[in-house]
């Protein structure tokens, strides 16, 4: 026997309905005012997940600005310390650093630059111990790989007289084929001298940028941690740079 509900909020039978003079079929029409069509229900999930595309796609896009803000930012907190550096050393850059930057690093470590400039970004490691220098993590590579065991940036040459040359200097290694070279043909060089022989050069020519996959496209053997740098630019349509001059700029990466 079916059930109705009365005006006064008691529970009647079909048979009490119409004894009580209400039509059993206006309290099913009542009832079925509040119900969804199917079509109505597909209507509502489909602008739910519309709206959460928009919402995510607005949320990745705010992540992404803020993750090149602080990029930039470190970027200008290199280029402020690699210049007190050169202050402090005859405008000689720090060095002999190695390409590619490896944020990872300990006290004393050749080849390290974020051991050259630890002092001047207030984070000198102790003697012995590895640390993590946060100017030389790119926040969007952060995202990506929490770790940061491989390079996140870049350091780059400057053209002097038609030649391009490492103010950073190299330091000593030993390549594919076996063959050893030393620092003396890559030591660092003087920024203010070769500023003064190339400003224009100084100043289109980046010193700090950016890492990923293609950078390394052509490096014998093969680094170990290679697969954990970016596949493409981490900035997408762009990469963040520091110029020899010292002032950050984007550059396009098509």
């Amino acid at each position: 026997m079916q059930r109705a509900i009365h005006n006064d909020g008691a529970y009647h039978t079909h048979s009490q309905a119409i004894a009580d003079g209400t039509p059993f079929s206006i309290r099913l029409t009542l009832r079925m005012q509040w119900a969804f069509t199917l079509v109505e229900l597909l209507v509502v999930i489909s602008v739910l997940a519309v709206l959460a595309v928009l919402i995510f796609t607005a949320v990745r896009a705010a992540f992404e600005s803020a993750d090149n803000v602080r990029c930039i930012t470190n970027l200008k907190q290199i280029g402020t310390a690699t210049a007190g550096y050169c202050a402090d050393h005859d405008g000689y850059f720090p060095g002999p650093s190695s390409t590619a930057v490896v944020p990872r690093y300990y006290s004393g470590q050749s080849g390290a630059l974020p051991a050259y400039l630890d002092k001047y970004l207030s984070s000198v490691a102790a003697d012995g111990k590895w640390r993590i220098s946060k100017a030389f993590v790119c926040p969007a590579y952060a995202r990506q790989q929490p770790l940061v065991t491989a390079p996140n940036y870049l350091t780059g040459s400057v053209r002097i007289s038609g030649s391009s040359v490492r103010l950073w200097g190299h330091p000593a290694y030993t390549d594919y084929y076996g063959v050893f070279h030393s620092l003396d043909p890559a030591k660092p060089q003087s920024l203010l001298g070769s500023i003064d022989r190339s400003k224009q050069s100084a100043a289109t020519s980046w010193a700090v940028r950016d890492a990923d996959r293609t950078d390394f496209a052509g490096w014998l053997p093969r680094p170990t941690w290679l697969d954990k740098v970016p596949e493409k630019p981490i900035h997408r349509g762009h990469r963040n740079a520091l110029f020899h001059d010292f002032h950050v700029a984007e550059l396009s990466s098509q």
